[in-house]
């Protein structure tokens, strides 16, 4: 559909829900399944999943919500990413999805939704929710009511409520998926870089039984830099004492 021809512009990242967020808006979910986008004929929204121009979404005459990634439920988003993008668009890609294979896909994609998010003007947005805010019936009506001027029906609410819980699926910290969310939530709390790890993930994957992945791995991330940081301080430490002789032994 063209933008021109639509009301509703949502920029989202894959995974993020945009298809039910635009349809809830819209009155439009009694016909819609787990994946709305699947089931909903064609979108009735302008859809945008990597911002290339700016200038799109100044452009555009109707309301323009950005639904952000964040690390609340960033597990689940990437699940949803893997199964109604990944494993649609890419049938040969492997369903194992406690595979290494699996952990590189969506770990990537979360960086650079999350790179990519560093670099938007939240002003252009007349509305900014969250991905976990679309599971959030509260949210999701105060949303409804400010574009909309109106309250949604009891019926439209119920029906939003089915489909939230269809898409809230239950995720083994062993996932791949909740690996990934992990990993990334706990280096950017810690202010950890990829580059500085003294670990490797691949290593770990292949000589991990996977019931002790997601205790592994956080114990590489968490240990190591605690060892890190003692070392540091350490050496801070002795650099201190040798300042101060050499200024006890060049003082007048």
């Amino acid at each position: 559909m063209e933008e021109t021809k639509s009301k509703i512009l949502i920029h989202a990242d894959p995974g993020a829900r945009s298809h039910f967020v635009a349809e809830w808006l819209q009155d439009n979910l009694a016909e819609a399944g787990f994946d709305v986008g699947a089931t909903i004929g064609p979108k009735t929204f302008f859809k945008i999943h990597r911002l290339e121009d700016p200038a799109v979404i100044k452009q555009f005459s109707g309301t323009r919500i950005r639904i952000r990634s964040t690390y609340n439920r960033l597990g689940l988003q990437l699940l949803l990413f893997l199964r109604k993008n990944v494993h649609s668009l890419e049938p040969n890609f492997t369903k194992n999805e406690y595979s290494l294979e699996t952990f590189s896909k969506v770990y990537i994609f979360a960086k650079e939704i999350f790179a990519d998010d560093l670099l938007l003007d939240y002003s252009l947005y007349d509305h900014v929710i969250t991905f976990a805010d679309t599971l959030d019936i509260d949210k999701l009506v105060d949303l409804y009511r400010q574009v909309n001027h109106r309250m949604p029906s009891n019926k439209h609410i119920n029906r939003a409520v089915e489909l939230n819980r269809l898409n809230q699926l239950e995720l083994d910290p062993n996932h791949a998926c909740a690996i990934a969310a992990m990993i990334s939530e706990t280096e950017s709390r810690l202010g950890l870089l990829e580059e500085n790890r003294l670990w490797s993930i691949p290593v770990l994957y292949n000589t991990t039984p996977v019931e002790d992945l997601h205790r592994s791995i956080l114990e590489s991330i968490t240990q190591k830099t605690t060892k890190n940081l003692d070392l540091m301080l350490y050496n801070c430490y002795n650099i201190h004492i040798l300042l101060s002789k050499g200024i006890k032994k060049h003082s007048f």
